[in-house]
């Protein structure tokens, strides 16, 4: 029954929980848990507004990747500061050379955790460090440049899709019979098949399953 609910424990373990009903999601609304415009939904602003962030369920982890390029780093840490629902950052240092002792690293009001890799691979991006405390993982680019509201947007349409990734850099590809090779296209389109990791939000338990379950090439 919808009374055994409670709002802080809502959250499945996978992305493949079961939808919660309707009514439970606002039940513990002292906490922060209110129905949006009454019931009625809404937009972007809506959303904002009406959603809670106080709790490490409710928010998420951005996860960047470096290498030897501590001023972008710096400035791209920078422009986190305020950003909303955003539960701490988790540096990956994909170079064998550590950082500098004199680096400073920014205030952004919430923790910056540096992990310091073995080696230099794209995959480490995808590692399940324990330090990741949230169900949401946003992974980026140290260079990439986003700005809050398009991190909360897209925060919002993962929070609806948890199985999906859900991105900003997109591309296409589709298999062309002439040459019998796949086609690639990085150009502006209105026609997209995939979402780059660059930029994009997935669910934490793909980690595991990329790191442990998939067979090596």
């Amino acid at each position: 029954p919808i009374s055994r609910f409670h709002a802080l424990r809502l959250y499945g373990n996978t992305p493949w929980e079961h939808v919660i009903p309707t009514e439970a999601k606002f039940l513990g609304s002292r906490m922060g848990f209110r129905p949006i415009c009454d019931g009625e939904g809404g937009s972007g602003k809506e959303f904002s507004a009406a959603l809670g962030g106080n709790h490490a369920q409710e928010q998420f982890t951005v996860v960047m990747l470096t290498y030897e390029r501590e001023a972008v780093l710096i400035t791209s840490l920078s422009r986190l500061y305020g950003l909303p629902y955003l539960n701490k950052v988790i540096v990956v240092w994909n170079s064998p050379t550590p950082p500098a002792e004199d680096l400073r690293w920014p205030d952004i009001g919430v923790p910056i955790h540096v992990v310091k890799v073995d080696k230099n691979s794209l995959n480490n991006r995808f590692l399940p460090f324990s330090a990741i405390e949230t169900e949401a993982v946003l992974s980026v680019d140290d260079d990439s440049h986003l700005r809050h509201d398009e991190i909360i947007f897209g925060f919002r349409v993962w929070r609806e899709h948890r199985d999906r990734l859900v991105g900003f850099p997109g591309r296409f590809h589709a298999w062309d019979s002439n040459h019998t090779s796949w086609n690639y296209n990085s150009n502006y389109s209105c026609e997209l098949s995939m979402v780059l990791t660059g930029a994009a939000f997935y669910h934490k338990y793909y980690n595991y399953l990329y790191t442990h379950e998939m067979p090596e090439p």
